[in-house]
């Protein structure tokens, strides 16, 4: 875990060519891409980041950019022994990263459906929304609800805001240890969650819902499935 180990405009160039080519070589071995996301759970920021400072590549290169608190530059830093496998960006890192892989990964293929930031929606990609240049970059904006009852959904208000985007919920789960997580309670709400993103949200059918089936050997399995299966 840890974050890129630039910003600089030579770094992201190749970093969005070897993103691209994982796009092709699935595409190419039978394997439609049909959304793709920079990163999930790139941050839970909030801030309504409405620009990014331009950045200086000397400076990007040399320390990196914002990173968030504990995380050194540099990719394969661990942060926790119970975290999972991820890059960490801030929002304006974040910002950078999308729109160079994005830009080339719209003009490789259109049908391809873009969202961003899989964690706090177009808040955690505010600067993305905020500009008109990088915003046509963008097909959707997706959240992630965590140890929230269903009719946390009811209330939803990003809609008002989405800037003309689809707005849907892409995960929804309970942590271990949350009283529901492994409940039938738990597992109607998670069902429940969802249902609620089609009516209030507006939300689309047939989108991605992460962790919707997971096995059985799975500690998170409980809180996180809708069904189960047997590895």
């Amino acid at each position: 875990n840890g974050t890129l180990a630039s910003f600089d405009d030579s770094f992201l160039d190749s970093f969005s060519n070897a993103t691209l080519q994982d796009v092709k070589y699935l595409t190419a071995h039978g394997l439609p891409v049909s959304w793709w996301g920079l990163q999930n759970e790139p941050n839970f920021q909030t801030e309504n980041i409405t620009s990014c400072p331009k950045q200086d590549d000397d400076a990007a290169a040399e320390t990196g950019s914002h990173l968030p608190a504990g995380i050194s530059m540099g990719a394969g830093m661990r942060v926790g022994s119970n975290t999972y496998s991820r890059c960490n960006y801030d929002q304006c890192d974040y910002y950078r990263a999308f729109v160079a892989c994005a830009t080339k990964i719209r003009a490789y293929d259109l049908t391809i459906r873009i969202h961003a930031n899989s964690a706090t929606g177009q808040l955690g990609a505010s600067p993305i929304a905020n500009n008109p240049e990088t915003l046509p970059l963008l097909d959707a904006f997706t959240w992630h609800t965590v140890n929230a009852p269903s009719s946390h959904t009811f209330g939803n208000r990003s809609t008002h805001y989405n800037y003309g985007k689809v707005d849907f919920t892409n995960e929804m789960e309970y942590q271990p240890g949350s009283p529901f997580a492994g409940t039938a309670v738990g597992t109607v709400a998670l069902l429940n969650t969802f249902l609620n993103t089609l009516t209030f949200k507006d939300s689309p059918t047939g989108v991605i819902s992460l962790h919707a089936s997971k096995p059985t050997t799975n500690i998170e399995a409980l809180g996180y499935g809708w069904t189960w299966w047997w590895p």
